[in-house]
């Protein structure tokens, strides 16, 4: 990669996790100069370069199987109702169907779910011969649900407690 500006972005993209900064990359551009990096330079330079082990530069690498319908809304974080976040992403590949990508990636993004999430939805579908909605929604179910509640206790003075019922 002969452009220093575009290598400090992939480097600022790939470097400030949990700073708070904001990456002049997304997640799939970031997997694109990783892709052009490797290409350009050769797979053990392109190592050298790279401040990241060898299974996260595959995790990026693993974005760019995705459907390219799904590829836009890869974000960096938590996965949200705008898109699949980059970590839980990088696992749907894994499965060989792109329909099922792409179902599977929908499902991320309105459920909000996280790597645990969909490394176990995709373990148990390969494991199992059901369609991959009814294993999205076995899986998705059994989530623990939390519920917060308030009991609010509230103590008067009989001369107050009066004076409210006269009202």
């Amino acid at each position: 990669m002969e452009d220093n500006e575009e290598y400090a972005k992939l480097l600022s993209s790939i470097n400030i996790a949990g700073t708070g900064l904001k990456r002049p990359l997304s997640p799939i551009q970031t997997a694109q100069y990783i892709e052009r990096l490797y290409a350009e330079e050769g797979s053990d330079t392109a190592k050298l370069l790279l401040p990241i082990a060898t299974k996260i530069t595959s995790d990026f690498l693993n974005l760019l199987k995705l459907p390219e319908q799904c590829k836009d809304a890869v974000i960096w974080g938590k996965s949200q109702d705008v898109g699949v976040g980059f970590s839980a992403a990088s696992s749907i590949p894994s499965l060989d169907e792109p329909d099922d990508q792409l179902l599977l990636f929908k499902e991320a993004s309105n459920q909000s779910l996280d790597v645990p999430d969909i490394r176990e939805i995709i373990s148990f579908y390969k494991k199992n011969d059901l369609p991959l909605n009814e294993v999205i929604e076995k899986i998705t179910s059994a989530r623990p649900v939390i519920s917060t509640t308030y009991l609010v206790i509230i103590s008067m003075l009989d001369e107050t407690k009066k004076k409210i019922e006269e009202l």
